[in-house]
């Protein structure tokens, strides 16, 4: 029995956070973007649920952390 307690006690109460990660999903990955490969994707995920708001966002901050190129260039 107390096993049983110890399991329901580790279950969500809700599934909220749950759906807002698929939300961000949807958002992120539209039909134009399809292509984007799993790190990509869970890496904007992160930034989506994690990141700082836009007014907070400082994008020279990012620039100076160096921007990735592509091979070749």
């Amino acid at each position: 029995m107390l096993h049983l307690v110890e399991i329901m006690l580790m279950l969500p109460i809700s599934s909220a956070e749950c759906e807002r990660a698929f939300s961000a999903q949807k958002r992120i990955k539209s039909d134009t973007r399809s292509y984007l490969s799993v790190e990509r994707l869970s890496d904007l995920m992160l930034i989506s649920a994690e990141g700082p708001e836009m007014e907070e966002f400082i994008p020279d901050e990012v620039l100076e952390c160096g921007w990735p190129t592509r091979r070749g260039d």
